[in-house]
């Protein structure tokens, strides 16, 4: 309760600004889910997957139960076929590839009577496996609703999925990509102590970050807001970095030297995103202190 009523009280203090009203585990909440496959087998099989543009490709059979995988090359360009597609009656069906990393995309297969091939591009970060499903007619929201698991030409049901591989020069995979990020993650302090000064180690993707508040005001708590990049403006004469609505994220009671750190988990947000983090203590009769703030880029 206590912490509502302290973003209620911010939210008067900062006058136009718009603060969300719902705390968060953690200041760097993730950006997107990890998707959820669709485990409806549908009746179409991917039969190829070929590339345009000289970019590596392999077809890897299911193990197991598992799914069959395409080897495909992040950045390349393919066109891939699905045969026996019942489902569907038209001439078009949107092709759903997921990945919580790189994010789903979706792409338009043409053709009729059960077969439907289509054009793809592998986003440039592409990483490990992504799942294919597909959806009836063109332009289908991008998403997990109504869509049917493609089958692989051996794994039937198993599934099939793109999995974004590493080739040598002569068109030989040598192992699966997973670097995912070729961003460093990077973590720039913004304007000056307010004078309590704020640093966060970088946000390296998966991984945890930790905040670091250096205040003066012992046993207080301090509340750390998150947005993305704003255009700075000035409040009681210090600079914010925030851009409304921004959220709160997480709190910290500080301790006797007015001091406080805490460690959260980053969350799937995509390589390179920026976020700026700033923190504010409040007071009896208002904000009493305000961080310097902290430009966080995610990535490796």
């Amino acid at each position: 309760m206590y912490v509502f009523r302290a973003t209620a009280l911010l939210s008067i203090a900062l006058g136009s600004l718009s603060l969300s009203s719902s705390a968060a585990n953690a200041f760097l909440s993730p950006a997107k889910s990890a998707p959820t496959y669709n485990d409806e087998c549908g009746t179409g099989v991917v039969t190829a997957v070929m590339p345009l543009d000289g970019s590596g490709f392999a077809f890897t059979p299911a193990v197991g139960n598992g799914p069959d995988n395409y080897e495909v090359q992040e950045g390349g360009t393919y066109m891939m076929t699905i045969s026996g597609v019942t489902e569907c009656a038209g001439d078009t069906i949107t092709v759903f590839v997921q990945s919580s990393v790189s994010g789903n995309f979706c792409f338009n297969a043409t053709g009729g009577e059960g077969d439907y091939s289509g054009v793809f591009s592998m986003p440039a970060q592409a990483c490990f496996t992504l799942p294919v499903s597909y959806k009836c007619g063109a332009d289908a929201g991008c998403s997990h609703s109504s869509s049917f698991k493609a089958q692989g030409p051996s794994s039937e049901c198993g599934g099939v999925h793109l999995r974004s591989s590493n080739f040598d020069g002569e068109g030989n995979v040598t192992g699966e990509d997973s670097d995912c990020c070729p961003e460093p993650a990077t973590s720039v302090q913004l304007g000056e102590a307010c004078p309590s000064l704020l640093t966060i180690t970088p946000p390296v993707q998966g991984g945890t970050s930790t905040a670091f508040y250096d205040g003066n005001l012992p046993g207080s708590l301090a509340f750390f807001f998150y947005s993305p990049p704003g255009t700075p403006f000035f409040f009681q004469g210090c600079e914010i970095f925030l851009n409304p609505p921004f959220n709160l994220g997480t709190t910290v009671l500080l301790d006797g030297e007015g001091d406080g750190q805490v460690t959260v988990p980053n969350g799937l947000h995509p390589c390179g995103q920026e976020l700026v983090v700033q923190a504010f203590v409040l007071g009896m009769g208002g904000i009493a202190e305000v961080s310097n703030g902290v430009l966080l880029t995610f990535g490796n």
